[in-house]
């Protein structure tokens, strides 16, 4: 009987939403949009991994950290 097995990205976008759930489900955190950002921003990461847009959604991920970053 073969196992069927989830592929990485799927794997690793699971586990990214389950921290991120988990971060927002606690009471003490403060600024649960900002874990929604950095999720996302995480996400795009995973996706475009060895892909031809991956130098194009870094920049574009860098371009977006530079201006959080001044806030």
């Amino acid at each position: 009987m073969a196992v069927l097995r989830t592929p990485r990205k799927l794997e690793e976008l699971i586990n990214l939403h389950a921290d991120l759930a988990g971060q927002i489900a606690n009471l003490n955190t403060v600024h649960p949009d900002g874990y929604c950002i950095a999720s996302l921003m995480k996400a795009l990461k995973i996706i475009t991994k060895n892909t031809r847009l991956e130098g194009e959604v870094m920049a574009l991920i860098e371009t977006c950290e530079g201006v959080l970053n001044e806030k």
